[in-house]
């Protein structure tokens, strides 16, 4: 079976170097050829080697391709399990087909014990129409959509999640990266409370500065019926 040929700039290449390669390895050898058969046999001979050549420099060319990818793989599996940000893959009913560490840590549970469990049990019954709604719009509008919902959390108290989704590339499954954002829910619950006991505060001096303006009317006009002065006063 004769070799195919691969028409294109790199393949070129490959044959001047193994061409090269090969001139280098006889140069020290070679000999003046007079039988034609001979010449025949060294021609092919010669065509052999550099086919050896060819498949010698492309098995090390593959080899090096395979290590920058295991190393670029390694790379991305910390950077996926590690990250702080919870990620899933979800099918279109929920369930959970992916995740990474900081994912199953978000849920309280084994990476391996919540794969193919649905993600709608760990959202709560408060938040989860919001979030079957969110599920559908992604699917629906192929867009990127956003929403927020409180997680059960086994052994530990509810969070509260920002969700984002992405329609993955075959358009089958949702890409969602999931932000623990509970401590800025208390601060914004704690902000608001206390904006609420500021203006009842507010409510409650004006109050008393209208009963106290209705009390020093009411000692003047008791003075001026007694034929004493005014003890206090007022501006209107």
């Amino acid at each position: 079976m004769k070799k195919e040929k691969l028409n294109s700039p790199d393949a070129a290449l490959l044959r001047q170097k193994a061409e090269e390669h090969l001139r280098k390895k006889h140069s020290v050898k070679a000999s003046p050829l007079t039988v034609s058969s001979e010449a025949d046999s060294m021609k092919l001979l010669h065509e052999l080697e550099v086919y050896q050549i060819e498949f010698e420099m492309q098995n090390e060319e593959l080899k090096l391709a395979s290590e920058k990818a295991e190393n670029a793989t390694e790379k991305y599996t910390a950077i996926y399990d590690f990250a702080y940000t919870g990620f899933f893959t979800l099918g279109a009913d929920g369930n959970i087909c992916e995740l990474n560490l900081s994912g199953a840590r978000m849920l309280g549970k084994d990476r391996s014990s919540l794969e193919n469990s649905n993600f709608k049990q760990f959202v709560t019954i408060d938040s989860r129409s919001g979030f079957i709604d969110f599920l559908r719009k992604v699917f629906e509008t192929g867009s990127k959509q956003t929403c927020q919902a409180r997680l059960i959390v086994k052994g530990s108290p509810s969070i509260f999640v920002h969700l984002e989704g992405i329609i993955s590339g075959d358009e089958e499954k949702c890409l969602l990266t999931a932000v623990d954002i509970s401590k800025r829910m208390q601060a914004e619950g704690i902000l608001k409370l206390k904006a609420h006991e500021f203006e009842l505060f507010n409510e409650l001096m004006e109050t008393s500065d209208q009963q106290l303006l209705e009390l020093k009317k009411e000692i003047n006009f008791l003075l001026n019926k007694l034929g004493e002065k005014e003890k206090f006063k007022i501006d209107e």
